[in-house]
């Protein structure tokens, strides 16, 4: 049993760790704890909002939300049973044999994105060089070429202007 099953606990505690606990059910409200530790507690099964949590390590728990949290900045959900995570401050994430937790595939949207962005610019930048090189030049303003012909085109339009006055 843990702390939280013996109560005691200060209320201004800012870690608590019930790791391992078979009766934890409910985590008291505690305005200063910042890092909790209820790993292996297969009896909670949800988290209540607490605003100053930081550190969140819940592996092997039951819990399948986490309520919004807006200072969690570590995250540890090895195997747990999470469907979703919405935490927009999240720098450190563990969640390795998450079955149910599918954030490959915001992720996986993300990268489609950021590579198709990249092949245009690639494209751009290869178009770019080729105007700029000797072969393209040489192509287009050739006889036979679109730059060629126009030239053509214009010469005799010029020409028969000339010829007019």
């Amino acid at each position: 049993m843990c702390r939280i099953c013996y109560k005691d606990f200060d209320i201004n505690t800012t870690k608590l760790e019930c790791s391992y606990c078979p009766r934890l059910t409910t985590i008291p409200f505690l305005p200063k704890l910042t890092e909790l530790d209820c790993s292996n507690c297969l009896r909670l099964t949800s988290i209540p909002s607490l605003l100053n949590l930081t550190r969140l390590f819940c592996s092997y728990c039951p819990i399948t939300s986490i309520p919004s949290l807006p200072n969690l900045i570590a995250l540890d959900c090895t195997e747990c049973q999470l469907t979703s995570i919405s935490l927009p401050k999240l720098i450190e994430l563990n969640y390795s044999g998450c079955r149910w937790l599918n954030i490959e595939s915001e992720i996986t949207n993300r990268l489609i994105v950021i590579q198709r962005r990249f092949r245009q610019l690639i494209k751009y930048y290869r178009f770019v060089r080729f105007i700029k090189s000797r072969e393209f030049n040489e192509w287009f303003y050739a006889p036979e070429g679109i730059g060629g012909k126009n030239h053509k085109i214009r010469l005799e339009k010029f020409v028969s202007n000339l010829n007019k006055e």
